[in-house]
C-alpha cells in the first residue's frame, strides 16, 4: 500500500521558499539600501547595477522595469526572453536582478519600497 503524504502547511511552504529562493538565501550583510522612487530615478538607478553584483527588487520594481524603454536598453538578451520563477530576473549593466515576486504573498519582503544593492567586490 502506497503512504499518502499530507500537503505541506503554509509554514513548510515558506520555510522551503526561503531556503531555495535567492532572493532570501543571498547573504545581504553588505547591501546597500537604495530607498529612491524608481520611476524619476531611472538613470541612478542603472548606474547603481553598473557597480553591483546583485539587486534585491520586489515584484513592483519589476513592473516598473520591464513597462519602461529606457531600462529595456539596459537588459541582456536573454534576459528579455526568459524568466525563471526562482526570483531570478536576469542582468542588468551586469548587475543579477532577484526578486520576491514568486514568493507567497506572506513570505515577501516586507520593506515595500526599498531596494537592495550588493557592490561588486574590488
Amino acid at each position: 500500500m502506497t503512504e499518502v503524504k499530507a500537503a505541506p502547511t503554509d509554514e513548510q511552504v515558506i520555510e522551503w521558499r526561503h531556503k531555495t529562493c535567492t532572493y532570501f538565501t543571498t547573504d545581504r550583510s553588505r547591501a546597500v539600501e537604495w530607498p529612491h522612487d524608481l520611476d524619476t530615478n531611472k538613470e541612478a538607478f542603472v548606474e547603481m547595477c553598473s557597480k553591483s553584483e546583485t539587486v534585491f527588487l520586489r515584484n513592483s520594481h519589476w513592473s516598473v522595469i520591464i513597462g519602461s524603454n529606457y531600462f529595456a536598453d539596459h537588459l541582456d538578451p536573454s534576459t528579455e526572453y526568459a524568466l525563471v520563477l526562482d526570483g531570478n530576473l536576469g542582468v542588468m549593466c551586469g548587475c543579477k536582478m532577484v526578486t520576491d515576486a514568486f514568493c507567497e504573498p506572506v513570505a515577501k519582503d516586507p520593506a515595500p519600497h526599498t531596494i537592495y544593492f550588493i557592490p561588486r567586490q574590488v
